[in-house]
């Protein structure tokens, strides 16, 4: 009875203080998209109503945040796992159903918004009950009688909110841009590229950012014993840049000369003849600035987790910062997002880029952030008794296998040149050549990094032997 009253006394809270930001919000932005819509946009059958559809949806998903902060406090990673997915296969089978069966158009996207959100309250409201006997789901209604609003959670969730605010100008400004000075047929080539691009960030870069998140974290908090887990720290940070940096490597040579072959097998020659095969090529070198810093938010649930998890360096300067040295930290990602905005436009317009010129401002974005990282790194280090710093040149991969990715981004280059065509013969002839250098490439990373795997082992097993002493 006593857990069941704290957890209802946390999820009202939550609701009461962390929902009340969001509701105001959201019909702010909904009103900004629907009256500002271009011409070509009001034309689309349905979209005001999409818009107000997606905001009640966006309200919906918004009231799940508190079960799902719950479920993760009391560590029901099973529930996170079962009411996601069917949250996920809903919305699709909703979007499948009442887009082709009852040709809805936009407003079939809409309501699988609306589906997911309230699947997501549904499944966790069961899954609370059953786990705490008395739970009700009374307790997500934000606006009651007799309950009273604590000014210091309020501002509490206010900060939060800013703050998240910030991150999205750093990690959607892109969209913005897009939406307000480029046509229709832009944005749906930019977006095809960034679904295809974000799947790197999604089930390669993020989990890999989650571990080390909470791994730099318990670190931070060891250091204070002693510098052991300092330097720890450094040689996990280290290897695990190196490693990310291969990873981001395999995208950069093999990903612009293979580009127009995806787009093509993917869509065929609907966007395989228009500008996103070149916008492909350009967002791998972005792939390699994200393995780097992070996935800057390619994934967003209700719990906005890519707001929380930024990145290998920016979660570890996340964990190991004070609050002062936070504050400072987010005034300069603001002033990056400053700096966003105005590289989007001049890329965009001024350059001539389109949508390549955004993406040109992400990589610029991303090594502003880089840099800021770095810095405080290089800084924190030093200040915890590791002489050198964190020089970049720890992170670098061997010469040899530099030479060898050169090597194969040439050969690639003149493949597609010189075979690549339409016709599945010549396509398959290009795919041969770059599968040949693929293992050529990992061949030459298995002889001249062997190190890496060896050194992860034992940095690991030291720090499992520390944990049970």
């Amino acid at each position: 009875a006593l857990l069941c009253a704290f957890v209802t006394r946390c999820i009202a809270l939550s609701t009461r203080h962390g929902i009340l930001p969001g509701v105001v919000i959201v019909p702010v932005v909904c009103g900004m998209f629907t009256l500002r819509a271009s011409p070509e946009e009001a034309r689309i059958p349905g979209y005001a109503a999409s818009m107000y559809i997606c905001a009640a949806g966006a309200v919906v998903e918004l009231l799940s945040e508190p079960l799902y902060c719950v479920s993760q406090y009391f560590q029901l990673y099973r529930a996170r796992m079962l009411v996601e997915a069917a949250a996920v296969l809903l919305r699709c089978a909703a979007s499948y159903v009442l887009a082709i069966h009852f040709q809805l158009g936009l407003l079939a996207f809409a309501w699988a918004q609306v589906v997911y959100g309230a699947t997501l309250i549904v499944g966790y409201t069961v899954y609370l009950t059953f786990s705490f006997p008395g739970f009700s789901v009374s307790v997500l209604v934000p606006f009651q009688a007799g309950r009273r609003v604590d000014g210091r959670l309020l501002r509490f969730a206010l900060a939060y909110t800013w703050q998240s605010l910030q991150k999205v100008v750093l990690t959607e400004g892109d969209k913005i841009v897009l939406w307000r000075i480029e046509s229709l047929v832009s944005q749906g080539v930019y977006s095809v590229v960034f679904n295809l691009g974000s799947l790197a960030a999604r089930f390669v870069f993020q989990p890999v950012e989650e571990v080390c998140f909470t791994a730099f974290a318990r670190l931070a908090g060891a250091a204070a014993a002693g510098t052991d887990a300092v330097f720890t720290a450094h040689r996990i940070l280290r290897l695990t840049l190196r490693l990310m940096l291969l990873i981001g490597l395999l995208f950069v040579t093999f990903g612009p000369n293979y580009s127009r072959a995806l787009i093509w097998l993917l869509y065929t020659t609907k966007y395989s003849e228009t500008a996103a095969p070149t916008v492909l090529a350009w967002y791998c070198l972005f792939v390699l600035l994200m393995a780097i810093n992070g996935s800057r938010g390619t994934q967003a649930g209700p719990q906005f987790e890519a707001f929380h998890h930024t990145g290998i360096t920016e979660a570890f300067v996340h964990s190991v910062a004070g609050g002062a040295q936070l504050r400072r930290l987010n005034i300069e990602l603001l002033a990056c997002g400053a700096a966003y905005m105005a590289a989007s436009l001049l890329c965009v317009r001024t350059l001539g880029g389109g949508t390549t010129g955004l993406v040109w401002a992400n990589c610029v974005n991303m090594l502003l952030r880089i840099a800021l990282s770095y810095r405080f790194i290089d800084a924190h280090f030093k200040r915890s008794g590791v002489a050198v710093g964190f020089p970049a040149s720890g992170v670098l991969p061997h010469a040899v296998v530099l030479a060898a990715f050169a090597t194969c981004f040439a050969a690639t280059a003149v493949s597609e040149r010189l075979l690549y065509s339409d016709a599945p013969k010549w396509l398959v002839a290009h795919c041969a050549v770059g599968a040949c250098c693929g293992l050529v490439a990992l061949a030459v990373v298995f002889l001249y990094e062997k190190s890496l795997y060896t050194e992860f082992r034992t940095v690991i097993s030291r720090d499992h032997e520390h944990q049970h002493q």
